[in-house]
């Protein structure tokens, strides 16, 4: 499902070059100016890699499902600026035109604007996005009967999911105890040296470990709080592939019928997690279905042409009017659930009650302290619904701009809080020029907010992007090599 990573030349696996023609123009041929000059090239944004050395690096092959790592590229990137935004400039999360001081509101507090920084919402459609990925193949074995490949399929993605996920937590957890150590943003947990820290650090990596246990039980590491998500995505899996394995045999409307009633029986659980996992699983065989639909038809558009050939009696039939007209209307509904979905994913964090629309949703929640997270998981179902529906809305989302970031996302989303956290102090003379964090203006404010896009963002992309190079693909290497080796 993700751009298909080894497609780079050898001398440019993890962004390093091997001597050639093309680089000997950028690189002396003297050892040590050589080593030197290799590992500054190293440690340059792959984007400028390309730029400098683009014979070095293949165009990447996009599955045709790579829309869907776009989705968690620009999901993540919100998600990230969620957790900017509170930090830096917390008055943008309130609606727009409902605000509690004396500032105007931005126009970045508009509707569908907002989207951009709301964050909360796109927690869910990664979970939707996981069930959908993690699915697909074992449920196009399963309709094909191929249970021997099935069998193999899910044994190596339960073995391989633990080590995918968690091997680059632990790497993140590390780099936030160096800078901790070191007191670069946040201070250390304990007293008495480096020792100390350590045994701190390593026991709560053990209880970030035991956490998928206890998954609907909230619990922010101490190092990173963003990871909380990653234990639900480890037993959520599990469950998902137990599923799976339960209902591969069963017919296509069962297996549906019992997926739908799984969904519902967690629904009135309480537990959204594992009805958005399920729910990606749903989409997935849907749309399993409606490409065997479109082959067929294919197929016998093909047979009926090559028999007109032979033939004058035979007439071809064309779509009928009517048929466009569903097609239309198909096309229009999605479009329509989109632009309902994205609006709720505009929810502010701060005095939604004030705002008609969202009390009117939040009167209708079920008794939950969080009634936002209600409605999250419906939005989440129809934005992956819509993007596996919406031709238009997968090209944007396979441009290379946006496969950028789905190619560091898992990257961003470990980095970006260490990260965030460690140059905190490039912000303080901005704050100084503006009159304090808080008591900016309206232009002061949103020169905060820019210039910290820049003065905040440069560095949590650049460490995204070393990380997934050299950590978090090579982590995804080594879980498949000890798959190999294992069986």
């Amino acid at each position: 499902m993700k751009v298909i990573e080894n497609d780079a030349a050898p001398s440019t696996r993890y962004g390093l070059l091997a001597i050639n023609n093309d680089v000997d123009r950028l690189l002396a041929r003297t050892t040590t100016t050589y080593c030197i000059k290799t590992i500054a090239f190293a440690l340059l944004p792959s984007p400028l890699q390309r730029r400098l050395a683009p014979s070095q690096f293949k165009a990447p092959r996009l599955h045709p499902t790579a829309y869907l790592d776009g989705l968690r590229g620009l999901a993540s990137l919100s998600v990230c600026l969620l957790h900017y935004t509170s930090n830096f400039a917390p008055r943008l999360n309130a609606s727009y035109g409902i605000s509690d001081d004396k500032m105007h509101s931005s126009p970045l507090q508009l509707p569908f604007i907002r989207v951009i920084y709301t964050g909360r919402p796109f927690v869910h459609v990664f979970f939707v996005i996981s069930g959908f990925v993690l699915s697909l193949k074992p449920l196009r074995l399963a309709r094909a009967h191929n249970y021997a490949d099935l069998h193999t399929t899910l044994s190596s993605s339960v073995f391989r999911r633990g080590l995918r996920l968690y091997l680059p937590c632990v790497a993140s957890t590390f780099i936030s105890f160096w800078f901790m150590h070191n007191s670069w943003g946040f201070p250390p947990f304990v007293k008495g040296g480096f020792w100390p820290e350590l045994a701190h650090c390593l026991h709560a990596m053990w209880v970030f470990a035991s956490q998928p246990w206890n998954w609907d039980k909230r619990q922010d590491p101490p190092y990173d709080g963003h990871l909380w998500t990653i234990p639900i995505e480890l037993s959520m899996s599990m469950l998902l592939f137990i599923t799976i394995t339960g209902l591969s045999r069963c017919k296509t409307w069962i297996r549906l019928a019992m997926t739908m009633a799984v969904i519902w029986y967690t629904l009135q659980c309480k537990h959204w997690a594992p009805a958005e996992f399920l729910t990606g699983a749903l989409i997935a065989e849907f749309g399993l279905i409606q490409d065997e639909y479109k082959n067929a038809h294919a197929v016998a558009l093909d047979q009926a042409t090559d028999l007109e050939k032979d033939s004058d009696d035979i007439q071809i039939s064309h779509p009928s009017p009517a048929k466009n007209a569903i097609g239309t209307a198909w096309k229009t509904f999605w479009w329509c659930q989109l632009v309902i979905a994205l609006y709720i994913c505009g929810w502010p964090i701060a005095n939604a009650h004030k705002v008609p629309i969202f009390r009117w949703l939040q009167q209708r929640a079920p008794d939950n302290p969080c009634p936002d997270t209600f409605w999250f998981i419906p939005v989440s179902f129809l934005i992956v619904g819509a993007c596996h529906q919406l031709a238009p809305l997968q090209k944007i989302l396979m441009t290379p701009f946006v496969q950028y970031w789905a190619s560091i996302s898992y990257a961003l989303y470990l980095m970006h809080g260490p990260v965030m956290h460690a140059v905190y102090f490039t912000m303080e003379p901005v704050f100084r020029m503006n009159g304090g964090k808080d008591g900016a203006g309206f232009w002061g404010y949103h020169f905060q907010w820019f210039a910290g896009l820049w003065l905040i963002g440069i560095p949590v992309v650049w460490a995204s992007d070393l990380f997934w190079r050299f950590v978090d693909q090579p982590c995804v290497d080594l879980a498949r090599w000890l798959d190999r080796k294992c069986n």
